[in-house]
């Protein structure tokens, strides 16, 4: 599991983020936890529960997570976020 220099957290994940980040880090499955990746082909972001880690072919494995986000909602803010940034030109993702 690679992470961002740049890394994002969703409103609700920055409650959370000593929790999430031990948990992540020590391979835990964390139920409520979002993984934001840049997305393959014509999508620009993609999420996935962290409990794809633990799938042994999950392709995204080694990739760079961009985000972290806290429930499904959480997530959905977050990409919508990550997208309007990045349409606007904004490189680096800051805690919303």
């Amino acid at each position: 599991m690679r992470l961002s220099k740049n890394l994002c957290f969703g409103n609700r994940a920055q409650k959370y983020i000593p929790y999430l980040m031990e948990n992540l880090r020590e391979g835990h499955i964390v139920p409520m936890a979002y993984l934001v990746y840049s997305g393959y082909g014509s999508n620009l972001f993609e999420f996935y529960p962290s409990s794809m880690l633990k799938i042994k072919n999950f392709p995204r494995k080694e990739d760079e997570i961009l985000g972290i986000a806290y429930g499904y909602k959480d997530a959905l803010q977050l990409v919508s976020m990550m997208s309007l940034k990045k349409l606007r030109g904004e490189e680096k993702c800051s805690s919303f």
